[in-house]
């Protein structure tokens, strides 16, 4: 059985190296398959910090777009992160523990439950 990473092919001298900067074999820019094309460092970066960003702007768009603009008031992503993850947990407990979360009870101490941690703005 011959190593695939040993010797490169005819017509696909990068094998392997562009599996991870493809998304359905479109490149980046979607300017089509990206076979035999490696990706510079420069464009590695440029795509993770769009990607980041991308991220930070879908995060506020969930969480405060819904608000009035009287409402929103100042936000770090890490509280919007931390309310979440406690959102999950505490439904994941409840789920294990064959506890309702429609009770009475775990209704009027959600916004404590999910708030837990997170840094006065």
């Amino acid at each position: 059985m011959a190593d695939r990473y040993a010797e490169p092919h005819r017509g696909d001298e990068n094998v392997g190296t562009t599996a991870a900067t493809t998304v359905g074999g479109v490149g980046i820019a979607g300017e089509g398959p990206v076979v035999g094309r490696t990706f510079t460092s420069w464009e590695r970066i440029y795509f993770h910090v769009n990607v980041a960003l991308s991220a930070v702007s879908l995060a506020k768009a969930a969480h405060h777009l819904d608000q009035p603009v009287e409402q929103r008031g100042a936000f770090s992503i890490a509280d919007i992160r931390t309310r979440y993850t406690n959102a999950y947990q505490a439904k994941r407990i409840f789920s294990i523990c064959g506890i309702d979360p429609q009770e009475a009870k775990i209704k009027s101490l959600w916004e404590k439950i999910t708030s837990f941690g997170r840094k006065a703005a």
